[in-house]
């Protein structure tokens, strides 16, 4: 297994996925960045929080209405070690109150790939 990762997050426009995809990449938090235009997002919203909280929680089961919404994919590729501090810099860029931000492992990635992901992290 490679010690690369793959970051995904949805953003409100293109201008906001390349401003934190070049964010990224000048922290060196990422190898490359891709957008993917005009998706299209089917969720629930408002959600429901529990009150009385210093940090509010999630309650389940809240009666938000089914939205849609379009939106730009943004791909991440980094390093595994990276992931959190990529995570961190998305939040703080991004402008959702609640961001997606779904990360895997990338298993199997060629070899001259990954030594030139490594190479643009470093």
């Amino acid at each position: 297994m490679s010690r690369a990762g793959v970051i995904l997050t949805t953003c409100k426009s293109k201008l906001e996925a390349e401003r934190i995809g070049r964010a990224l990449l000048q922290k060196r938090l990422a190898a490359c960045c891709i957008t993917i235009p005009e998706a299209s997002s089917l969720y629930r919203w408002p959600p429901r929080f529990e009150s009385g909280r210093a940090s509010p929680r999630l309650q389940r089961g809240g009666k938000g209405k089914i939205k849609s919404a379009k939106e730009v994919i943004l791909l991440v590729k980094t390093m595994r070690a990276k992931v959190g501090a990529a995570e961190r810099e998305i939040k703080k860029l991004h402008s959702y109150k609640i961001p997606a931000i779904i990360t895997w492992s990338a298993r199997n990635v060629n070899k001259i790939y990954l030594q030139w992901m490594k190479k643009m992290i470093k």
